[in-house]
């Protein structure tokens, strides 16, 4: 091969080389723009931020915390950056000087300042929200220097938690944000055996409606988790059986037999270590079990935590108070006039 050959063939790689540099940087330079100008939503607690960016502007958007000064509701506060750029998407150090507002995205009832405050400084605002609100708040960011070059964000509030509505076995739904003490009657009648169908269906439903409040974006449920916690008295008062009165747990997805988790037969037999559903230790446990229940009152503090998509998470409490029915009575036909009800 002569000494041209050798330098064409080098000098054609050199070429292909440089067109491959050249073509992934200019790819790269493309992705790095589109990222630029496409919203990065961020979250603070229930506070939501999307802030726009665009080939004259950009605007990011970091959570705050109390470390970082802010008095009230730190959980729930961002400070938006703004930059001005060239066309070719860098700083233009000597255009950076802004003018900030925000209003209600539609009418609405209020003023916007009463549920979110604004400071500025410069090139940046912080946001702090004071109350939820129904309507999307946006937020413009103009230039001082070139009228053209502007930007906005747009604020919302995810729907917070508000309450878990309980509904035990057979009885109505009732609020829990109160603490209330909710009285269920529990069968004694168990002769066909732990495992019969009599036990097993009734379910106890023990929050199916969750409960938001306000908010311009609706939230959702991750999980809600159940904390049983056993009465000083109930654990000292259950003798014989098998293992002890205990402290248990549960957990429920979020999906469509959400918090529809517990039969009573699986309710008693988990509150005692060791119980097994359907064996005779669990059905003896039961016996002892429902002879603590009748000598007591207001068994368990139960602990309803709800954990929602976006912001933290919820804890209720009730007081479980289990009555048992002296005996259980079924498929009795009367067809009698003369006896009145």
């Amino acid at each position: 091969m002569t000494k041209n050959k050798i330098k064409t063939i080098v000098m054609v790689v050199a070429i292909i080389l440089a067109l491959a540099l050249a073509a992934g940087w200019i790819a790269q330079t493309v992705v790095n723009k589109q990222k630029q100008e496409t919203p990065e939503t961020e979250t603070s607690g229930n506070f939501t931020v999307e802030p726009e960016s665009n080939k004259l502007m950009r605007l990011t958007a970091m959570p705050l915390s109390a470390n970082d000064g802010i008095a009230t509701q730190a959980e729930e506060a961002f400070v938006i950056t703004a930059t001005a750029l060239d066309e070719n998407g860098d700083k233009l150090a000597e255009q950076q000087l802004f003018d900030w507002s925000m209003a209600w995205a539609n009418s609405a009832n209020g003023n916007v300042t009463n549920y979110v405050t604004m400071t500025t400084s410069g090139n940046k605002a912080t946001f702090t929200c004071k109350q939820a609100f129904t309507t999307q708040i946006i937020v413009t960011c103009a230039s001082k220097l070139n009228s053209s070059a502007t930007a906005t964000a747009t604020l919302d509030y995810y729907c917070r938690i508000s309450d878990v509505r309980a509904k035990l076995a057979n009885d109505t739904e009732k609020s829990i944000c109160s603490s209330p003490v909710i009285t269920v009657e529990f069968p004694s009648n168990y002769s066909g055996g732990i495992t019969n169908g009599d036990w097993m269906t009734r379910n106890l439903n023990w929050g199916r409606n969750v409960v938001c409040g306000p908010g311009s974006i609706a939230n959702s449920v991750n999980a809600v988790t159940f904390e049983f916690v056993p009465s000083d008295e109930l654990k000292s008062i259950y003798k014989g059986g098998y293992g002890s009165i205990q402290t248990f747990n549960a957990v429920t997805a979020a999906d469509s037999s959400m918090q529809q988790i517990d039969s009573y037969a699986y309710f008693c037999a988990s509150a005692v270590s060791g119980a097994t559903i359907g064996s005779l230790t669990g059905q003896s446990t039961l016996y002892y079990v429902l002879q603590a229940y009748s000598a007591t009152d207001n068994q368990y503090t139960v602990n309803v935590t709800v954990h929602p998509k976006y912001g933290d998470a919820q804890t209720y409490s009730y007081t479980l108070n289990i009555e048992v029915a002296a005996t259980q009575v079924k498929d009795v036909n009367i067809d009698n006039s003369s006896h009145v009800f």
